[in-house]
């Protein structure tokens, strides 16, 4: 697996340098650019895995950092030189991957680097994950609506959760009217508390 590359932007050349030595001993690609003009060209030939963007302190900077993290979706860590409580929100709007103040030591930015990109593959294996679960429940429900013979699908307690549209034309129902209902109304009125019990049995045992 390559290493994460990570996009410094920083006017700063000193704390651009930090940056850099403490990235590139974390083994990770470290790229830097001192103007924000710059990083769009870099960021459109690098694919950064997470932008560090420095003098994160402005609200012009910050309008940046959300154009950065709405065009590009990059994960952010933001460096400020000091923290204007009127920009507090923004700030965790666009960089929820981390917020740190210019002065610190390395462990602290190790710290915040490693945080913000786990965060970044946390969401995306959350988002890989959703994709393939909504694919899966699409193919699901074609399959069942589909279907030339009739199905009905129930929870536990037994009320139907789905019912496709053959079964609810060969029953007499209107599409949904069935969702919502104790299964028992599909089976005889004398023999329906006899059912809930079978079911109720049948639940924890299959």
């Amino acid at each position: 697996m390559a290493a994460p590359k990570i996009l410094v932007i920083d006017p700063n050349e000193d704390s651009a340098r930090q940056l850099m030595r403490v990235i590139a001993g974390l083994g990770y690609q470290a790229i830097t650019v001192g103007e924000v003009s710059e990083a769009l060209t870099n960021i459109l030939g690098s694919c950064p895995d997470l932008v560090v963007l420095g003098d994160s302190s402005t609200p012009e900077t910050l309008t940046i950092a959300e154009t950065l993290c709405r065009k590009f979706k990059l994960p952010l860590l933001l460096i400020a030189n000091s923290i204007d409580r009127v920009l507090i929100n923004r700030y965790k709007t666009v960089a929820p991957e981390g917020l740190l103040p210019r002065l610190v030591n390395d462990p602290a930015i190790e710290l915040a680097v490693e945080l913000a990109l786990q965060r970044a593959r946390n969401e995306q294996e959350q988002e890989t994950a959703m994709a393939v679960l909504a694919e899966s429940e699409a193919r699901f429900r074609g399959i069942f609506t589909t279907a030339v013979d009739g199905a009905v699908l129930s929870d536990q307690s037994g009320v139907i959760l789905l019912a496709n549209p053959r079964a609810e034309a060969l029953l007499g129902y209107g599409p949904g009217e069935m969702v919502g209902q104790r299964i028992e109304v599909l089976v005889p009125e004398r023999l329906r508390e006899t059912h809930r019990h079978l079911r109720a049995d049948y639940a924890p045992s299959p």
